[in-house]
């Protein structure tokens, strides 16, 4: 078998075969058997194969046969019987699935490495003609830290991460697996937040060519904060230590113990879900990352991150919701599109600036700016999860229920561990009649994010009023906690007045008028284009009216 040589070139690479094949003498820059499986179950994570439980099968069972030595045992019939589950009667000649579903795999697998693969370190082909995958090895980089920029986002406007290798028990090969594994896991997991760079680390085993302090060499890079983590695994139970470090004064910002359930035979598994709550509670809009560079002065510095301020902005609106803040966010949404034109993360943000303004209360023109910026934004990164977020709101607005609900379930699954995604959905979906689905949706946000606002609340505020449970509504009401919003007052003022507690319910009306003098003129469309159902609408009316608000046109 042919080794790399002096190839420097990735269109020059030689094509592997993994340790434990038998075709030829190993070669010592072979892939590792778990760096195959890691590899593999990045592919298998991505957007390309999310939705094709067949293809991962497809795809999972040569790569296994691979690596036990039975490459000559991948044939149409064994892929089947044993990847797709046909009877042991099946006749490749007379069913073409196996070659159709081949053609499809190849596809998948070409179009993953030109976007979200392009810097994967191996590469897996089903080379046409035959179902025994090739592996083609990037040439290895000096250690340190590679510039390897995985954001989806081809001009990320916010900070770097680096990711260092986590730590496990020295001299144990199974724990190394499984902290490689959970490594590469992480990575994926902030990668789907398009306003991150995330900076890669070697493969495994470079945790020890690292210096002892990396900090100095990671603000050296670029990168404004270094995640790390240690895993001990139990016969039972295992912890996963995870820990953010700011590399300008290497404060530590955040840290957290996950204790899981299981040994490690599942450590692994169950690691997706733990990457992906770290990931939300580091950088969702309402996480750690987000509210400590509120505070900070990163903003301001050179090299494009003060680009991020006006991102920065826009989750300030978010957590206080003024109007001061509304208007600042788009000011420097503006100013920074004008610096970064092809920024679709920017474009994205305003235009659901402009659509929450258009909920607030401002005419249908701002509405027409906001759909021109989404869909710029799409065609600048088809997988920018933000803009098709945003245009999902167009047929809410028109109340076209089926429409919203399949568009809206196609942004989530962009990533479909975005918390505040997952939580603006998830009320959306109850408003519509989607209770039941609402109501996971907002779960699995606030279980990823635990630092959520309380207008996650308004979901199971709204169904315990329909439900004519008004005293956990309001219990639920005061938790909304948005004091420069009418909603905070409205919610409580419609609950108090069905509670017959006139004189809190007149006080709660008098707040909303304070913050919506026009209230009496435009509540009812306000209210709707938030609520999408008329019936949503006059309830709350009904209790508002008990808590002493004039009639409503």
């Amino acid at each position: 078998m042919s080794t790399l040589g002096n190839k420097t070139s990735w269109q020059n690479r030689t094509a592997l075969q993994p340790d434990g094949v038998t075709d030829g003498p190993s070669d010592e820059n072979s892939p590792a058997p778990q760096e195959i499986r890691i590899q593999v179950q990045r592919i298998l994570n991505s957007p390309m194969f999310k939705d094709s439980e067949q293809l991962g099968s497809f795809l999972d069972y040569v790569i296994e046969e691979m690596l036990a030595g039975r490459a000559d045992q991948i044939k149409q019939y064994t892929i089947a019987v044993k990847a797709f589950g046909r009877p042991t009667h099946f006749d490749p000649r007379a069913d073409p699935i196996v070659r159709i579903e081949a053609g499809r795999l190849r596809r998948r697998l070409a179009q993953y490495y030109e976007d979200f693969g392009a810097h994967d370190p191996l590469k897996i082909t089903i080379p046409t003609g035959a179902y025994i995958p090739v592996f083609l090895l990037k040439p290895s980089t000096p250690m340190g830290l590679p510039q390897v920029a995985m954001s989806v986002d081809r001009d990320p406007v916010g900070p770097a991460i680096v990711v260092l290798p986590f730590e496990a028990q020295p001299g144990d090969d199974a724990q190394r697996f499984i902290a490689d594994g959970l490594t590469e896991q992480m990575l994926f997991a902030l990668n789907r937040y398009s306003h991150v760079l995330v900076i890669a680390p070697p493969l495994s085993g470079a945790k020890a060519n690292w210096p002892p302090d990396p900090l100095p060499q990671a603000s050296a890079r670029g990168a404004h904060f270094v995640l790390t983590g240690r895993i001990h695994v139990g016969e039972e139970s295992s912890r996963v230590m995870v820990r953010l470090v700011d590399t300008a004064n290497g404060n530590l910002l955040w840290s957290d113990t996950l204790v899981i359930q299981a040994a490690a035979a599942d450590l692994f598994l169950l690691g997706e879900g733990m990457s992906s709550q770290v990931a939300a509670t580091l950088v969702d809009t309402y996480g750690v990352i987000p509210r400590t560079l509120l505070h900070s002065t990163l903003c301001t510095q050179a090299g494009g991150l003060h680009l991020y301020a006006a991102v920065l902005q826009y989750s300030h609106f978010m957590i206080f919701g003024t109007d001061e803040s509304a208007e600042r966010a788009i000011q420097m949404l503006e100013q920074a599109i004008q610096h970064e034109p092809h920024s679709a993360l920017l474009k994205a943000i305003l235009a659901d600036m402009h659509f929450m303004m258009y909920q607030f209360g401002a005419d249908e023109s701002i509405l027409e700016r906001g759909i021109r910026l989404a869909r710029q934004a799409t065609l600048l990164d088809p997988q920018c999860q933000h803009a098709h977020f945003v245009l999902a709101f167009l047929p809410f607005f028109r109340g076209e229920r089926v429409q919203f609900v399949a568009e809206m379930e196609y942004a989530i699954q962009l990533n479909p561990n975005n918390a505040w995604v997952l939580a603006f959905a998830g009320m959306q979906f109850g408003f519509v009649g989607e209770w039941d689905a609402g109501h996971r949706l907002m779960a699995k946000a606030m279980a990823l994010n635990p630092h959520f606002p309380g207008w996650y609340h308004a979901l199971s505020f709204m169904d315990a009023y329909r439900r004519c449970e008004y005293q956990t509504a309001l219990h639920l009401a005061e938790k909304f906690n948005r004091p420069a919003l009418f909603w905070d007052p409205l919610i409580r003022a419609a609950s108090l007045g069905r509670l017959g507690r006139s004189q809190e319910g007149r006080s709660a009306v008098a707040e909303l008028l304070a913050l919506s003098p026009n209230f009496p003129a435009c509540g009812r469309e306000l209210m709707y284009r938030s609520l999408f159902l008329p019936e949503h609408v006059e309830m709350l009316l009904t209790g508002l009216y008990l808590a002493g608000l004039d009639e409503v046109a």
